[in-house]
């Protein structure tokens, strides 16, 4: 399965949108322009002149090589440094016009991600399109007349690209939240209406009733 261009701030999460393939107020294209540890963990970003630090934490390198990572990552993209802190994270500097260039490779990036799951040669058949705001803050996800149950795995995936989307743009951690509306495109039936944090609550309340 191809994986996505290294992309700084992506890097982990992208990977797993990739793997994950088989199974915002405004419109662009056919898309709405519309963990626990990232309410504990935040990207610091300073933006000084001339060039834009950010810190960014060891959750987004999860289960990744992290010095590779950071070595390919600042040769092929042309960062002024990238350095591994003491506690996994890793701090960036970089012109400004090159971070709003990986702004708007993230964005790329999702919107492949997106167009392999609705329209790529493993789509399910089951999304007809996903639309999502601008700011990450969105996804509405549209299914199909073959669509018969919600896909965890799915929900994950787009909740991590909306989480570290707001996070990478600089939003206050205390104010980041991901809402996911499953419609049904031929009816227009809302299937499924959730937020990040309803979605881990109950998460944790059907683990508590198992035990």
């Amino acid at each position: 399965m191809k994986k996505f261009i290294s992309v700084i701030l992506a890097l982990a999460i992208l990977f797993s949108f990739a793997a994950c393939k088989k199974s915002g107020d405004d419109v662009i294209n056919n898309k709405k322009d519309t963990g626990e540890n990232t309410e504990k963990e935040s990207t610091s970003i300073e933006k000084e002149d001339p060039n834009v630090t950010i810190t960014v934490p060891d959750s987004f390198f999860e289960d990744q090589n992290i010095e590779e990572i950071v070595a390919k990552t600042s040769e092929e993209e042309g960062f002024i440094s990238a350095t591994i802190n003491e506690d996994g994270s890793v701090t960036f500097v970089m012109t400004k016009e090159k971070y709003q260039e990986q702004l708007q490779k993230y964005k790329e990036s999702v919107d492949e991600g997106i167009d392999s799951i609705t329209k790529g040669k493993d789509a399910p058949g089951t999304f007809s399109k996903i639309e999502y705001k601008e700011d990450y803050t969105e996804f509405t996800i549209y299914t199909t007349d073959k669509y018969t149950k919600d896909d965890p795995m799915l929900l994950t995936k787009i909740f991590q690209v909306g989480l570290h989307g707001q996070i990478i743009n600089g939003k206050d951690k205390d104010k980041i939240n991901v809402k996911i509306m499953i419609i049904k495109e031929s009816t227009g039936d809302v299937l499924l209406e959730t937020t990040y944090k309803d979605w881990l609550a109950k998460k944790a309340a059907d683990e508590k009733a198992q035990k």
